[in-house]
């Protein structure tokens, strides 16, 4: 915290160093005519053993930007003032030369003040060499006349009395001032910082500290403390851990003698007017109430963790709202600034278990303060966490409003995989910062071979400022890739063709698209508008394409009828890619196939390769493709929508792939537990009823099941798809069957299990070589047990086959615990 203010003491000695009174030369006399109509003259004041404060500023500054200025000049009055021993007279010239009388009344700010309150004319400023608009400083003149200190208004000697040390008239002669006392930190402790002003070492300095309560007024502690010594210009800082929790209604006096003669002097302190909150928070509320979009400028700072600094830029539209959330630890003490307009209010919120939001301070964050509120963070609730992968043109770390996101990133936090958007931001959701240790990205080095600020972010005990991840190619590549889903194609309705196009090259791209239709298909429109179509081809221009971003593309059509139901139509996709000089530089074909179906559910899950017979028989090893379609089959558009969808345990989660989607999707993947959530934020997907065509939307991805899997290991998909906040539409389940066996693989490796004859007409005898089978199941390509035998004996049984369809059968023989121990591969021909 110190370093802050440091750090703007240093800005305004800066500034009022260009136009200042010489110290120790004469004040020029004047004088002058307050609001109030009273008139002082400078050398009447001096005559009279006064000294003279005179500070500086403008009206409209004190009461929209610096609004704790008056409060701190009226503390001031009240201790050194007329009333006081010490004969200090104060007054607040205003520095705007295009202010009249009227208006500085009516800006209200003479009421904040209990001294004189100046309209400064041009003549007066140039007396005292001051520029107009000056601000933040103040002038100390002492009784004979000369010129002793100037100091700016956030100096901490602007708190007490110390500054008019050396005026020759003073009355008070002490080597000592206090410059912040009662400061209390986020760890229930009295701060005390003591100056030597004096021109000597001085030793034995007693302090006295007295805790008490301001509304029952009793004693709550008493502390005797004393500093060994301090020599000039120096300070001590003294920390004191309190016995007694503090709260609002407490109230501190620190008494410290300033000279040999047992004279005390009393600072108080209210902890009323402390912005201190031990609540847990996460979230800083901005609003914006002016018709101008704004850029907040918002800063916190840490007091004991060097690296906990949080600065960012927000740009706020007009008459908007958001709640952005913080990143800080436990265990530290906090501050904030925000610099913005005056039309912009901000809190501070917590964020209770419930996800309920409450305000911190309860008032509004004072805007433009240069004495911050103070909080300190008890515990970490679940926020959002959220960060962005960007092409670091400049190569320093830092994104700068010019450098592109990258899209299609992987960005793993812990055992949650989640991906870039097209601007290359990704968000976790709900996540508690406190259970992981680093963010890291998953990229193609071909295409980023560098990374200027690393591939892993840590995530320590400190303050976060950013979760950014910059990237870097010296090879520029070029690549357009275009991806669909299996059309939906039902008897005699009207369907509609998803394409997507994704840039998976490191250079923003152009290109061409052409779809041609199958000739079953009659085409009836398109969106966007194609650049042409004729007959069934149809031609669309790609502009600029950001890195990882997406087009979409959708063609309208008309399927036969039931006459060619279960046909298989084709359709054939080209795309060409162009670099920034317009040059082609790829060209990829696909074609991608439908049946014509005559009865459909909108919502479904398909797995591919789809397998063989009605039990999906596939071979260990074989990739997994699956498909998620939906539609919005209500009377009104969805303007979220979710997909859960909980793998199989026999699927390997380290191989998931996300293909692409319908619509702006992403996808945050648990490969621990294998859940996994597409988000389709704002997709605004019209109902059925309003546009057929264009309520539906899918998603494709990939992943591999665990190798090798037992035969007729069954693995099982299905999803959950949300629209908005209604409960779930449950697809149907698909089910991929593993099994070597139906291949005609691997049956050498299986001795248990010997059938004769094979194929079989009206018996099959099989043959054991070991006791341990307790029975055997005959088993269909549905995967349906359609025959059972338990009476094995000598390693041997007959099973009657007269009365089963020719096909192929699994034999799968069951030892006396229940479990499955071998498998044999049985045709059957009559």
């Amino acid at each position: 915290m110190r370093k802050l203010y440091a750090s703007l003491l240093l800005i305004i000695s800066s500034i009022v160093a260009e136009a200042q009174l010489t110290v120790n030369s004469l004040a020029p006399n004047f004088t002058v005519t307050d609001l109030t109509g009273e008139t002082w003259v400078l050398e009447n004041l001096l005559d009279s053993g006064y000294s003279v404060l005179i500070c500086l500023g403008e009206s409209a500054n004190m009461i929209n930007d610096y609004p704790s200025y008056p409060n701190q000049f009226n503390n001031l009055y009240y201790q050194l003032g007329p009333d006081s021993s010490q004969n200090l007279m104060v007054f607040f010239f205003d520095t705007n030369l295009n202010t009249d009388n009227v208006s500085l009344i009516s800006s209200g700010l003479p009421s904040k003040f209990d001294f004189p309150t100046i309209n400064c004319d041009a003549s007066l400023l140039n007396t005292f060499n001051f520029s107009s608009g000056t601000e933040g400083y103040c002038e100390i003149i002492c009784a004979n006349g000369i010129v002793k200190e100037q100091i700016s208004a956030t100096s901490p000697n602007i708190y007490s009395e110390s500054f008019l040390i050396g005026c020759e008239n003073a009355t008070i002669q002490n080597d000592l001032g206090i410059s912040y006392c009662g400061y209390f930190d986020c760890f229930n402790q009295i701060e005390i910082t003591i100056i030597n002003y004096g021109n000597q070492t001085v030793y034995n300095i007693p302090i006295e500290i007295i805790i008490e309560n301001d509304t029952v007024f009793y004693f709550l502690e008493y502390i005797d403390y004393s500093i060994d010594e301090l020599v000039i210009t120096n300070y001590a800082e003294i920390h004191l851990p309190l016995q007694y929790e503090l709260n609002s209604e407490t109230a501190i006096i620190c008494r410290i003698l300033l000279n040999d003669d047992n004279n005390y002097n009393n600072y108080y302190f209210d902890l009323a007017d402390q912005n201190y909150s031990s609540t847990s928070h996460s979230k800083l509320q901005l609003i914006n109430n002016s018709d101008n979009a704004s850029l907040i400028h918002f800063q916190v700072q840490g007091e004991f963790i060097s690296t906990s600094v949080l600065v960012q830029d927000i740009y706020l539209n007009p008459m908007q709202t958001i709640e952005q959330d913080i990143y800080l630890m436990p265990y530290d003490c906090y501050n904030i600034n925000i610099i913005a307009n005056p039309d912009i209010s901000a809190h501070l919120l917590s964020v209770a278990s419930d996800g309920t939001l409450s305000d911190v301070f309860g008032i509004d964050l004072l805007i433009n303060e240069d004495i911050y509120p103070m909080f300190s963070i008890d515990e970490i609730v679940a926020m959002n966490l959220t960060g962005l992968v960007f092409d670091d043109l400049t190569l320093d770390g830092i994104k700068d409003s010019f450098e592109p996101g990258i899209g299609n990133i992987e960005v793993h936090l812990g055992n949650q995989i989640t991906y870039t958007d097209a601007n290359g931001h990704y968000t976790f959701p709900d996540v508690n910062i406190e259970d992981y240790t680093e963010l890291s990205i998953v990229y193609d080095e071909t295409l980023w071979p560098v990374t200027t600020t690393g591939s892993t972010i840590p995530i320590d005990n400190g303050m976060m400022s950013n979760f950014n991840f910059g990237l870097s190619n010296n090879d520029p590549f070029y690549l357009l890739q275009s991806y669909t889903s299996d059309p939906w194609f039902f008897c005699g309705f009207d369907g509609q063709l998803y394409i997507s196009v994704s840039n998976e090259g490191n250079m923003a791209a152009s290109g061409t698209l052409t779809a041609t239709l199958d000739p079953l298909l009659t085409y009836a429109g398109a969106s966007p508008a194609p650049l042409s179509f004729v007959g069934n081809t149809i031609v669309w221009e790609i502009s600029t394409l950001p890195v990882g971003g997406n087009a979409y593309f959708y063609v309208d059509v008309v399927a036969p009828t039931f006459e060619q139901m279960g046909e298989t139509m084709t359709t054939t996709l080209n795309i060409l890619t162009y670099d920034s000089d317009g040059m082609e530089v790829a060209n990829n074909t696909i074609e991608n196939s439908g049946i014509i179906n005559c009865s459909y559910d909108p919502n479904d899950v398909t797995g591919f390769p789809t397998g063989e017979t009605d039990a999906h028989f596939i071979q260990n090893g074989t990739q997994l493709e699956y498909l998620v379609r939906f539609q919005n089959t209500g009377n009104y558009q969805a303007f979220d929508i979710r997909v859960d969808d909980q793998l199989d345990s026999d699927l390997d989660f380290s191989t998931f792939e996300f293909v692409g989607s319908s619509h702006a999707c992403v996808p945050v993947f648990n490969t621990e537990t294998g859940f996994i959530q597409f988000y389709f934020n704002d997709i605004n997907l019209p109902d059925s009823t309003t546009n057929e065509a264009g309520s539906h939307g899918w998603l494709r991805y990939r992943i591999s099941p665990q190798t090798p899997l037992a035969e007729m290991t069954i693995i099982e998909n299905t999803a959950y798809i949300y629209f908005d906040f209604n409960p779930a539409v449950v697809t149907n389940t698909y089910v991929h069957t593993i099994s070597d066996l139906y291949f005609g693989l691997d049956e050498t490796t299986i001795p248990t299990i010997s059938l004769y004859p094979n194929p079989a007409n009206q018996t099959v005898v099989c043959n054991f070589n070991s006791n341990r089978f307790q029975s055997i199941n005959v088993i269909d390509l549905s995967g349906k047990i359609i025959l059972k035998e338990s009476n094995l004996s000598n390693g041997q049984t007959t099973i009657s086959t007269a009365n089963l369809a020719e096909g192929v059968y699994i034999i799968e023989a069951l030892r006396k615990d229940g479990m499955t121990s071998a498998h044999a591969r049985l045709v059957i021909q009559h």
